[in-house]
């Protein structure tokens, strides 16, 4: 799930993660550990075109880089057993002191959202890319018989502000009863205001230059 870890320079370590498995975590707690050998004094954790995985690979991974006793997350749903709250319920392993950057873009879904969502949120680090894509979904599959099954919408995320992470266009208005509207502005732990219209806002938005024919082609058969 790391495809690369490594030094930018003297001070920055450098971490690039493709999906969230069950092997996310012990390798990323891998990856941070070498950096740290190297006396890194600043991380970048690239989740761009990461479309996320596992919960809990998530909730593990931000255990090691938040506070201990940190909302980290929570689903809410028409039934009880659909409304969890996610603590942090360890100590980090990465320094408060050490800074950290996470990268994202339109191809960060689901997990890579409520990681980069409650980094912003908790004020742990700076977020820097475009804006991600908006998967805020809790899905159930409920069996029919041997053969069949059918998936269902049973509840929403949200991160530490109460941002919830679904992009609004994900059903048709008319199917909406009752529809209140929500609220687009939210503030951090430190009172600076992030937008909750869909997805994660960067604090930093930088969009990439598009590259040339023969260079993308190169890039999607992994020549990189």
């Amino acid at each position: 799930d790391v495809a690369y870890t490594g030094m930018l320079d003297d001070e920055t370590g450098y971490i690039r993660l493709t999906r969230f498995s069950k092997n996310s975590g012990p390798e990323m707690r891998s990856a941070i550990k070498n950096i740290q050998t190297e006396n890194a004094s600043r991380i970048v954790i690239d989740l761009r075109d990461n479309p996320g995985g596992l919960l809990q690979s998530a909730i593990e991974i931000l255990d090691m880089i938040t506070p201990k006793g940190s909302t980290l997350l929570s689903t809410k749903g028409r039934l009880p057993e659909s409304n969890k709250h996610y603590i942090s319920r360890k100590d980090p392993i990465i320094d408060e002191d050490i800074k950290i950057a996470v990268l994202i873009n339109e191809g960060s879904a689901s997990a890579s959202e409520i990681i980069s969502g409650a980094v912003q949120d908790l004020d742990r680090g700076i977020i820097i890319g475009t804006r991600s894509f908006g998967k805020g979904l809790v899905q159930s599959q409920y069996q029919i018989d041997d053969k069949r099954s059918i998936k269902v919408t049973t509840a929403r995320y949200y991160i530490p502000s109460g941002r919830y992470i679904q992009k609004r266009d994900y059903i048709d208005d008319k199917y909406i009863l009752n529809k209140t509207e929500e609220d687009s502005v939210f503030t951090t732990m430190s009172g600076r205001n992030v937008l909750g219209n869909g997805g994660i806002t960067p604090d930093s938005t930088i969009t990439p230059e598009l590259m040339a024919a023969l260079s993308s082609q190169y890039w999607r058969r992994g020549y990189f």
